[in-house]
């Protein structure tokens, strides 16, 4: 059944398998390693979205049949729980989301300095400092505490990106865990970063290297005391605006465990002093699948399952490993050969990767997939008739899909086929009405060509009725606005923050709206709950500033940028506006001024200069460029 699926997925019909052949459920005997898996593949669940039909009974089946484990069930929650926001239903989530048995009411400090990854093995100190008070010293050199956000993310993951102003750092969160009696326990966490994580103080938990996990991806053993126990989590990231983190505490079947809850405040607990050093316990689908692969050497079907478990966990390398043996074995095996480049990592091994899909093509051209990169081709070489023609071919072999309706409606538009696209956009409207992407061209028809925003707020009204997409909310809203409509506007608006409250950028429409109809103070309201989400960003503080300038409190204004600044030096017009406020002259007015434009005609009309001179003139420092080289001005 695993081999069909795959070969299935990999002609391009995965979307189609639960129609057309048994439930994978119904026929896997060993179920939790082959369902974690293919865990997103469309034969078990599919995508993040929301659920319906076969892939919801078969999320409705791991919530609630036996014989999935603890690990499983936890998955099936937060997938149950996000499909319900994303279906405009948060308050049913909550209730899925509290099964994941996730670690709630974090405190955190941050960010610390991370460049290059050199922050990970530091001691920043709020390992040795668990109370507010003391503070320490963020990246840019400002004082820093630790802090309890307004809001804070309550469905298992802990996303930080809105919490700590940077996109590369290295932030701390904490909770206090108390036991009602001794328990050993399984200490159970995913992440976007790198990762470390103490019970009362020791390390249990070290993984240096950046990846994109799953929940339950690296587990340990450890003891919590009767009473209280202090969780202690370093998240390490670089580049990255969405670091996030889980921590469950499970028993031996990875279910919650029980008898324990969480807080916020500082709690007295006993430091665990043990000099045993911690072990990662394999992850029960990698070691199902290798003992597959010494039990069925010549099978292919188990190192590409296990790369599948590597993939889900952005392990490339690991992924790489587990296929490399079959690959060689059988280089001219299509299926192989793309789970193969599957396992590839586009940043590491992009020439490999363009030589192996050359190879793909050249082995089965008549494949869905190669179907697709020959599409995509034609059209980067806007050869829209023969990309069109090629789309016809897909669809005659594999039938209409979704994707395959927004390519035709994209080169009928290229084609300046108006006619034939407005043809079967509204085709394609009435039959995937549930396409985001197809509900967002109807809306852009009768918003951009026919000028109609009585219909094209109609389309949006009917999608955002079932589902959550906050672009196209603020598109909506905006209407609303257009319309005059200032009730239904604030209603949509104030749904998504209430949706998703710790999303710091969710209040800037808010925050927008009020600026340009100068109530500032409402402005004010909504910039200070983005500063209690996100207290040492400064941002939040600097347009608080800005309103109260608008209103003319200049007090006030003053208090602000000051506040600012002092979290960003590098704030020049914060500066600008505090010496302005102080009645101060602008800094640039110490410094002798020059009349450019006479400068550069001094130096165009001199004997001396023959060669073409370019001059570049800043406010503080003036060089002339000749063809030789820079020279003083």
């Amino acid at each position: 059944m695993a081999a069909l699926i795959l070969l299935e997925t990999y002609e391009g019909n995965g979307d189609t398998f639960l129609d057309r052949y048994p439930n994978p459920l119904d026929v896997f005997t060993e179920i939790n390693p082959y369902v974690y898996a293919l865990w997103f593949n469309d034969a078990i669940l599919g995508e993040y979205d929301t659920k319906d039909g076969k892939q919801l009974s078969n999320l409705n089946r791991v919530l609630t049949e036996p014989r999935f484990n603890g690990s499983l069930k936890a998955a099936a929650s937060y997938f149950r729980g996000l499909s319900l926001v994303r279906g405009q239903k948060k308050d049913s989530a909550d209730a899925y989301y509290a099964q994941i048995g996730g670690l709630r009411n974090w405190q955190f400090t941050g960010v610390f300095d991370n460049i290059s990854g050199s922050g990970f093995n530091k001691e920043h100190g709020p390992l040795k400092e668990p109370r507010a008070g003391k503070g320490f010293t963020s990246y840019n050199n400002t004082t820093i505490d630790w802090f309890k956000p307004l809001y804070a993310d309550d469905a298992g993951w802990s996303f930080v990106g809105g919490i700590f102003p940077a996109r590369t750092g290295v932030g701390y969160a904490q909770t206090f865990v108390y036991a009602d009696a001794d328990k050993d326990a399984i200490i159970c966490t995913g992440a976007r970063g790198a990762l470390k994580v103490w019970v009362n103080d020791k390390l249990l938990i070290s993984e240096e290297e950046e990846h994109t996990t799953e929940m339950d991806k690296y587990n340990v053993k450890c003891h919590l005391n009767k009473g209280y126990n202090r969780v202690l989590v370093q998240i390490s990231f670089t580049s990255e605006d969405i670091p996030n983190f889980i921590v469950r505490v499970a028993d031996e079947k990875y279910a919650p465990l029980k008898g324990i809850s969480s807080t916020n405040e500082v709690q007295e607990y006993q430091t665990d002093k043990s000099t045993d050093v911690p072990k990662l316990l394999p992850h029960f689908a990698e070691v199902y699948f290798r003992e597959q692969m010494t039990k069925y050497p010549q099978d292919p079907i188990f190192p590409m399952l296990l790369a599948k478990v590597y993939t889900r966990n952005t392990e490339s390398d690991k992924a790489k490993e587990a296929m490399y043996g079959i690959f060689k074995k059988y280089p001219d095996n299509a299926l192989i050969l793309f789970n193969y480049t599957q396992g590839l990592s586009y940043q590491y091994d992009r020439t490999i990767l363009t030589e192996l899909y050359e190879k793909l093509k050249q082995q089965d051209p008549e494949n869905y997939l190669v179907k697709q990169s020959e599409e995509d081709q034609l059209e980067k070489e806007k050869k829209y008739s023969e990309a069109l023609e090629v789309i016809k071919q897909m669809e005659a072999k594999n039938g209409e899909k979704i994707y395959t309706v927004i390519r035709k409606l994209s080169l009928n538009a290229y084609l300046q086929r108006v006619d034939s696209m407005i043809s079967l956009l509204k085709y394609a409207y009435a039959k995937y009405p549930e396409s985001t992407t197809i509900v967002t061209v109807m809306y852009q028809y009768y918003a951009q060509m026919l000028k109609d925003p009585v219909e094209a707020l109609k389309v949006l009204e009917k999608y955002q009725a079932n589902h959550l997409q906050t672009d196209m909310a603020n598109e909506m809203a905006d209407l609303y606005f257009q319309q005059n409509e200032m009730e239904k506007g604030m209603a949509t608006l104030r749904k998504i923050a209430a949706t998703i409250p710790y999303d710091i950028d969710v209040y800037r429409p808010l925050v927008n709206h009020f600026y340009a109809r100068q109530e500032y103070d409402s402005a004010i309201r909504y910039l200070q709950i983005q500063h209690q989400i996100s207290p040492y960003s400064h941002q939040p503080l600097g347009d608080i500033a800005s309103a109260y300038l608008q209103k003319g409190d200049k007090q006030k204004a003053l208090e602000y940028y000051k506040q600012a600044l002092s979290l960003y030096s590098g704030g020049y017009s914060y500066r600008e506006k505090i010496r302005e406020l102080e009645n101060k002259p602008d800094v640039f007015s110490y410094f002798p001024q020059t009349d450019y434009y006479a400068e550069i005609s001094k130096y165009l009309k001199s004997k001396r200069i023959l060669q073409r001179v370019i001059v570049m003139f800043s406010r503080t420092i003036r060089w002339c460029y000749t063809e030789k080289g820079p020279v003083s001005a």
